[in-house]
């Protein structure tokens, strides 16, 4: 995956892997996150990172968040 300017810069830096069920942060990616290797993932938005995270019980990358 590459990073994509414009959305990070409306405000969507959080990115949703769909195959492992991790939201990372674009700001603090970390060699670990491997994020070059992502492919079924999506930018979104804080507000929707937290609800992922706490309602729908997925994980936080725990190298960039």
């Amino acid at each position: 995956m590459k990073h994509n300017i414009l959305l990070e810069a409306l405000g969507y830096r959080y990115i949703y892997n769909k195959k492992t069920g991790e939201v990372h942060d674009t700001k603090n990616i970390h060699q670990s996150c491997q994020f070059e290797t992502m492919r079924n993932c999506h930018y979104i938005s804080k507000r929707k990172a937290m609800r992922i995270i706490k309602k729908d019980k997925k994980d936080a990358c725990r190298w960039c968040m």
